[in-house]
């Protein structure tokens, strides 16, 4: 095998035969991975070149180390004149080189959710949050679509202090806000009911009269920055809009908001179909969001009312609605359950396994009850 060499201020050397003024050689391989249903691989080296003076120049990513075309790129080369045999040389050395780079996994996320990676890694995305095992030669590339959905700030001063707020959230509306909260948990742990083998199709109706502050209490417990990505209109939002934020808003809440019990004709079906569609969907579809409606009370037909967990708003009290708006703080409380059961995930998978197993009930049983049971196997977590 050919030795090459390349000192500053000398250049390059073949068996110390001089060669150029520049050295060229492989610093990576990247595997490039599509984590979707369409999953491919793609192949790309990454070359450095090094100039005489020991600067490096910009590094390049190409497909094919068999051409050399890819020269042209830097014009320092280009202006070298190299012969046909440096050409040669150099390529031999793109080869030697390329057998002993490090290799890095580059995955492309395009779907959020719970990954096992080839390589005995594994990684969680939510929105702009990623948790992995902490791989040097694993690199993460979230596409826009999924990053776009930023979490709210989670990382105060003292975690101690969440402590306290997790009582607030669940005093805001006693006998309610314990639903609630415990179901914006369920939405970032459905991958792991998955993984145990369930698909927690939690759809919660809050019902309550006009100004008993359901959106209000729903904002309350949303933890990114802009909630409208989380959120749609029965009134003003088509079917295919609402259903495709619910599949996109997978390990989040989302809010079917203000269903009008008293709009009439075309107006009226068309709420009950968008509502029976977007249950239908969750219900069928593992990798979509737990689903919010508000309402005044759900009219309609009694198998989509026995498929919803129906709640009423009561008792809000506004002096902690108002802090708990002001302080935010829901976001960290999240962040901070998440990584928890992410560094535990086995353990948690199994844990999930076995609560099911002991609340399940004998006989026959509505989907209400498959609701309250992943609600309190979450509040077990």
């Amino acid at each position: 095998m050919l030795k090459f060499t390349f000192t500053k201020g000398i250049g390059l050397e073949v068996d110390g035969i001089y060669v150029a003024d520049f050295d060229v050689q492989v610093k990576k391989i990247w595997y490039h991975h599509k984590l979707s249903t369409k999953s491919h691989e793609n192949v790309e080296y990454e070359i450095v070149a090094t100039t005489i003076d020991g600067s490096m120049l910009e590094t390049r990513k190409v497909r094919r180390l068999s051409q050399l075309s890819f020269f042209e790129l830097w014009p320092k080369i280009v202006d070298a004149n190299l012969s046909n045999k440096q050409r040669k040389l150099l390529e031999t050395r793109l080869q030697q080189s390329c057998e002993s780079a490090d290799r890095i996994d580059e995955y492309s996320v395009e779907e959020n959710g719970l990954y096992h990676l080839d390589n005995n890694t594994t990684i969680y995305v939510a929105g702009d949050v990623v948790f992995e095992n902490n791989n040097p030669k694993v690199q993460i590339k979230v596409d826009p679509s999924v990053s776009e959905i930023k979490w709210e700030s989670r990382v105060p001063e003292n975690m101690k202090i969440c402590t306290g707020k997790v009582q607030e959230y669940l005093n805001v509306s006693k006998g309610v806000s314990e639903i609630l909260f415990a179901a914006t948990l369920l939405a970032v742990a459905k991958p792991f009911f998955i993984e145990a083998g369930f698909n927690p199709s939690v759809c919660i109706n809050l019902f309550g009269k006009t100004s008993t502050y359901k959106t209000s209490l729903i904002k309350a417990f949303s933890y990114t920055k802009d909630f409208s990505k989380q959120m749609a209109s029965l009134i003003n939002d088509r079917k295919t809009t609402v259903i495709k934020k619910i599949s996109t808003n997978y390990v989040f809440p989302f809010v079917l908001e203000d269903f009008h019990p008293g709009a009439t004709g075309y107006d009226y079906q068309r709420q009950l179909t968008i509502i029976d569609s977007s249950v239908r969907y969750v219900e069928n579809h593992e990798h979509s969001a737990v689903l919010f409606i508000t309402s005044e009370f759900l009219d309609g037909t009694e198998s989509l009312q026995n498929r919803i967990l129906q709640i009423e708003t009561k008792n809000v009290n506004l002096q902690i609605l108002s802090q708990i708006q002001k302080d935010r703080y829901l976001s960290t409380i999240v962040f901070d359950f998440l990584k928890k059961i992410f560094s535990n995930w086995k353990t948690v998978i199994q844990d999930i396994k076995q609560q099911c197993r002991d609340l399940q009930k004998t006989g026959e049983r509505i989907r209400i009850d498959d609701a309250s049971l992943f609600l309190q196997v979450v509040a077990y977590l």
